[in-house]
């Protein structure tokens, strides 16, 4: 399966991708932790998504608000955010999301939530036990496929 996982936290990025590309996945990363890689990496996922690649599931973190030096939110980071930025960016292309975050009442309010259905929400709290959710998930999401 073709995955992006949006993270603000490069190590856990790191940890994720390796497992993910370990079990077979093709996997590209969506820097949330600075406004500039945000959109480097926004740019380069849209040429590929331009030029054919078809993501099957977009992990969100979701923690990390982005602001400006006075505060001001620059890019809403919550799940919802994230979605409204990649589909104004033409990179919300029909595939699933999963929310993994830190924020458990983040996760919380995304199960409870109807304008984006998530097909999974999952606390990385608990690392192990977290990244082992959410790898059972993407398993789960390749045999619908």
């Amino acid at each position: 399966m073709v995955i992006v996982y949006a993270d603000d936290e490069p190590g856990v990025q790191r940890q994720v991708s390796r497992a993910l590309q370990a079990r077979g996945h093709t996997v590209h990363l969506l820097n949330t932790g600075s406004k500039a890689r945000l959109e480097a990496d926004t740019i380069r996922l849209r040429n590929l998504v331009r030029a054919g690649l078809k993501v099957d599931v977009l992990v969100i973190d979701g923690h990390n608000l982005l602001n400006d030096e006075h505060g001001r939110m620059l890019v809403d980071m919550t799940p919802l955010g994230v979605l409204n930025w990649l589909q104004h960016n033409g990179l919300n292309t029909g595939c699933h999301f999963i929310l993994y975050s830190n924020d458990t009442e983040m996760v919380r309010q995304a199960q409870d939530q109807s304008d984006v259905k998530f097909a999974a929400t999952i606390s990385k709290l608990g690392s192990q036990g977290g990244l082992q959710a959410l790898l059972s998930s993407i398993e789960n999401l390749q045999a619908l496929k």
